[in-house]
């Protein structure tokens, strides 16, 4: 089983989809909820103008990371729907299964060097 990997994902929204947004980070979390128990984290963060979104998520191995993947590919359709990604950091050192599926979404990887 691979370490823990962490992501910081980078969106610009559509105008007026703030409201959309929250609503497809509800359903996500739900789905989560119910079948991610290997997602540690998922924070949405939102500017004032609702034009700009950050997604921090933590996963406690690629298995989890490519389960969650899985479980919210509907939510994941909509949320690209709301805005452009522009970028999507992968912290840690994901599976070679992990690294194929990260590369669907442009994924800049940095891989640990130290941790505590």
């Amino acid at each position: 089983m691979s370490g823990s990997l962490q992501f910081v994902v980078t969106m610009s929204l559509h105008p007026g989809k703030r409201d959309e947004l929250a609503a497809v980070a509800d359903a996500m979390q739900k789905v989560m909820r119910e079948k991610d128990p290997g997602t540690l984290a998922q924070d949405w963060y939102v500017d004032e103008a609702g034009s700009e979104c950050v997604i921090f998520e933590a996963y406690a191995s690629s298995e989890a990371l490519l389960a969650h993947m899985a479980n919210v590919s509907e939510q994941s359709a909509r949320l690209v729907e709301l805005g452009s990604i522009t970028s999507v950091v992968a912290l840690g050192d994901p599976s070679p299964d992990a690294r194929a599926a990260l590369a669907g979404w442009g994924a800049k990887i940095l891989p640990t060097l130290r941790t505590y």
